[in-house]
């Protein structure tokens, strides 16, 4: 660089104009390339008699230190508004990082649900399963029934019988005592033995009406007691006739 700010290239013809005013300053490289083919000192006459010529360098450098300041201010105020950017995007990783932390509460959530789900189908699994037992138990308790009420029909049918069997041999009996004396004691007992017999049975009858299902085992063993006593009473009374 000369001291009229001329400078060479180092390809030799190409020539760098350059102000003093702007020689060291920072900015914009306000430089231009001229390629020419002259010989060097009537190209730095030329240069210098056209920078002479520039009377209005300073409003020149005034323009530029303008447009400095503003590029200067214009850079601040993108920095600031890269800073919000930045702030921005900051915030929304953040919103991010809280909408990943609630799809992970959701995903808990709804493995919570899906968990409850198969608790519930398992359960429908078992109420259809007690259901079904319910079911059955239901129709053993209607077969029951069925017997019982038939088992009943039968013991009505046998308490009849019996009442009748009591009956014709009361009719027998009183038949035998007009004909014949007896002592009197065993008048009474054998009265007494009717008495019983027929008062059990018509006890039978009702008792049998009015139990439940339950009971008829009772029923039954007390139905058979009244039979036996009373096969033996009329066998041993056969046998005092036969002997008479």
């Amino acid at each position: 660089m000369t001291s009229n700010g001329i400078g060479s290239s180092d390809q030799g013809m190409c020539y760098e104009v350059l102000p003093k005013q702007y020689r060291g300053m920072p900015g914009p490289d306000i430089a231009e390339f001229v390629p020419i083919s002259i010989p060097r000192e009537a190209f730095g006459g030329m240069v210098q008699s056209l920078i002479g010529r520039f009377d209005n360098i300073g409003a020149i450098h005034r323009a530029v230190s303008s447009a400095l300041d503003e590029i200067e201010k214009s850079q601040t105020e993108h920095a600031q508004d890269y800073a919000k950017i930045r702030e921005g995007f900051a915030e929304i990783r953040e919103g991010f990082a809280e909408i990943r932390a609630d799809q992970e509460e959701i995903k808990e959530g709804f493995a919570e649900i899906r968990a409850d789900q198969e608790g519930i189908r398992m359960g429908c699994v078992e109420l259809r399963e007690d259901q079904k037992e319910v079911r059955a138990g239901i129709e053993r308790l209607d077969i029951g029934i069925k017997e019982v009420g038939a088992d009943h029909v039968r013991l009505n049918a046998k308490v009849e019988e019996l009442e009748r069997r009591v009956s014709f041999i009361e009719a027998r009996e009183l038949e035998r005592i007009d004909s014949r004396e007896f002592p009197v004691p065993s008048m009474q007992k054998i009265q007494r033995v009717l008495g019983y017999v027929a008062s059990a049975g018509s006890r039978f009858k009702n008792y049998a009406c009015l139990s439940s299902g339950k009971d008829w085992v009772k029923v039954a063993i007390g139905l058979c007691a009244i039979v036996a006593v009373s096969a033996l009473f009329f066998a041993g009374l056969a046998k005092r006739s036969r002997a008479i």
